[in-house]
């Protein structure tokens, strides 16, 4: 019987220098831990508008040989000018690009500094590296997608400018592209945005 309870009374002492162990370990933080989210949103907000499909979110369909009409807003939503290259246009097609899809593009803006009139000879396919290319021989890359800025200097897709969106400016811009009729029935898939570096992507 005596063994019996030493032997209870050592596992209580064990037990209890356990816990006091526990008890005296010292924490490494002071407080609760106090946190809450926040949402980023971007410093240009772009919108379209295409009024012969009569909403926000569709072109509509067009035959080959008409005309794709759309209107893009910029807001400025900060007090301070913003650089960056023009809208860039990803534009997607169930086939590789010719470079022969677009007759005309035809560009009018409320925007005093933008280049107005005919753009389809400015037009430049940008790709992922920063890489500019000029529409017409877009035929050379293989591709399905085209990542088209206009460049607004004229200088072939060699020099392509960075401009100013003004602080808290917003304008329009109101776009006709004129399709070559011989083109293949087709379905492209447009999205628009601004970049301030050419080799990232339409997010």
């Amino acid at each position: 019987m005596k063994k019996l309870s030493t032997k209870i009374t050592l596992m209580l002492v064990l037990g209890l220098l356990a816990i006091g162990g526990t008890s005296a370990a010292i924490i490494g933080y002071l407080s609760n831990t106090a946190g809450s989210s926040v949402t980023v949103s971007s410093p240009i907000s772009l919108m379209f508008t295409a009024p012969e499909a009569g909403d926000e979110t569709t072109f509509g369909d067009v035959i080959a040989g008409g005309i794709i009409e759309y209107s893009t807003i910029t807001t400025n939503n900060v007090g301070l000018d913003i650089d960056t290259y023009g809208i860039v246009y990803e534009i997607t097609s169930l086939y590789e690009w010719s470079g022969e899809e677009f007759d005309s593009m035809m560009i009018a803006s409320t925007d005093d500094g933008a280049f107005e009139g005919e753009v389809v000879d400015r037009l430049c396919h940008v790709g992922l590296d920063g890489s500019a290319t000029p529409f017409a021989d877009i035929d050379t890359l293989h591709t399905t997608t085209a990542r088209l800025v206009v460049d607004n200097s004229g200088s072939n897709c060699e020099d392509i400018v960075i401009f100013v969106v003004e602080g808290s400016d917003s304008f329009t811009n109101d776009v006709e592209i004129f399709l070559n009729a011989a083109i293949a029935p087709d379905t492209y898939e447009f999205r628009f945005c601004y970049l301030h570096d050419l080799t990232g992507v339409c997010a």
